[in-house]
């Protein structure tokens, strides 16, 4: 990963484990910044490689994850979204100063974003669900093909990553739903969320992007009007994140049931951004 990534690791073990009653002196010296860049989208989506490399583009300062907002927090916040304003600010505060903020987790928050932030700019990646689940459960070292996840087989997944696995906090509760279609309904409801807020919301395609990684950069910050002049090439090829194994037949890793689940999850999402079907539904 980026050496960048674990130095921001250390700094929110200090912060939040080891001393945390210094984090109060600390954010002292962390002015919010007042119109932050925002890089939204699933988990695993290649949100951190695109945030990065628009950060590095544009000269702006980032960071990749909000260290201080963990399971506990987001509870609070989507009991009572009025919360947010005041955790943003006691747990956040250096990610805050900065002149990108990217967190997955802040994408189904959005409209509270909007509010906070009215001058900011907003981008939105989104990635196949089929290799964004992949990745997820890549990144977990858990199988596609499962009918159910129980918890005492893989205890070593986190409550946080749980939580996003199984869609807490803003999935249907009332629907029968394995860890696959779970995913996959967090990945359209995702897509919802850019889709209500469009016009505020540059939408960049994960595979795109890789096609042309600096063309797609310079493209994507012109269309937010963004000045961008600096050279990217010596980044592009960086990992950002821990890289998952990319399969060539997704029948294969998820199975039938798996994989027709994603598919009639997202459907309407797969069809807007042109991602082909496997299964015509």
């Amino acid at each position: 990963m980026e050496p960048k990534a674990y130095a921001h690791i250390l700094r929110n073990k200090l912060l939040f484990n080891w001393v945390p009653a210094v984090r109060p002196l600390v954010y002292r010296f962390y002015p919010a910044a007042e119109a932050p860049v925002f890089v939204l989208g699933n988990q695993k989506s290649g949100t951190s490689a695109i945030a990065a490399l628009l950060a590095r583009a544009a000269g702006l300062s980032y960071d990749i994850d909000l260290g201080g907002l963990r399971l506990p927090e987001y509870e609070a916040i989507y009991a009572d979204r009025r919360q947010l304003p005041t955790l943003l600010k006691k747990r956040a505060g250096v990610e805050f100063s900065k002149g990108l903020v990217k967190e997955p987790n802040l994408t189904f928050l959005l409209p509270e974003l909007l509010r906070l932030h009215p001058r900011s700019r907003f981008v939105f990646v989104v990635r196949d669900p089929r290799a964004n689940i992949r990745s997820i459960l890549n990144r977990l070292q858990v199988p596609g093909d499962l009918a159910t996840l129980p918890p005492e087989d893989y205890p070593e997944i986190s409550p946080m990553w749980r939580a996003i696995l199984f869609n807490h906090w803003v999935g249907d509760a009332s629907r029968q739903l394995n860890y696959v279609a779970r995913s996959a309904e967090r990945w359209q409801q995702a897509l919802n969320v850019y889709q209500e807020q469009a016009g505020r919301v540059a939408l960049i395609r994960y595979e795109d992007f890789r096609v042309a990684k600096q063309e797609a950069i310079r493209e994507l910050a012109r269309r937010i009007d963004l000045p961008a002049p600096h050279d990217i090439s010596r980044w592009v090829d960086v990992q950002f994140q821990p890289a998952g194994r990319p399969v060539a037949d997704y029948h294969d890793f998820f199975g039938a049931a798996n994989l027709s689940f994603i598919e009639q999850e997202c459907a309407a999402g797969m069809r807007q951004l042109n991602y082909p079907l496997t299964n015509q539904l």
